[in-house]
């Protein structure tokens, strides 16, 4: 709380002036974060010209995210023991949010012929759940570890491009 309140240039007991207790403030951090991901992500979509520019501008804001709020994330998901049950619904929530977003992104795709027909729900959760898990390499990562984003974003367009089958993709 006392960093919180440093950060936003108040006194701890100006905090309670606008929120009546911690669990308030982190989900109004926690909203803040997630709603101004979701929304980068929206408008860094639109600047795209074709649907995997705008699969590319979705892992890129995703990985700016990460690196940028890492501890706030981290806590979002309750460290090692999962989401603090306060912050489920607003998490699930944004989730869906930005699987709107994924899900629009693959049907423009499928309409300009760029990518092939396919079940948008599991394509949409099955790009964002990896999406997820390798960016959540970032708050496990030592002090002085690198994280390549450069080499993650191709290596994970490469494999929603090109798949799994051999002659699909590069190693």
């Amino acid at each position: 709380m006392d960093e919180i309140a440093a950060r936003a240039g108040i006194s701890k007991g100006g905090l309670y002036l606008y929120f009546n207790n911690k669990e308030e403030v982190f989900q109004a951090a926690v909203g803040y974060a997630a709603e101004s991901h979701r929304s980068d992500a929206a408008k860094k979509v639109r600047e795209g010209k074709s649907a995997a520019e705008k699969l590319r501008s979705v892992i890129s804001v995703h990985i700016e995210f990460m690196e940028e709020k890492r501890k706030l994330f981290y806590f979002m998901m309750g460290g090692s023991s999962g989401p603090p049950h306060v912050f489920q619904e607003k998490i699930m929530e944004e989730r869906d949010k930005f699987l709107a977003i994924i899900r629009g992104i693959l049907e423009e795709g499928i309409r300009r012929k760029e990518f092939r027909e396919m079940d948008m729900e599991m394509a949409a959760k099955f790009f964002f759940g990896a999406l997820v898990v390798v960016c959540g390499d970032l708050l496990f990562m030592k002090e002085g570890e690198e994280f390549n984003a450069a080499a993650v974003e191709e290596k994970l367009m490469d494999l929603v491009l090109k798949g799994f089958e051999e002659g699909g993709g590069s190693a």
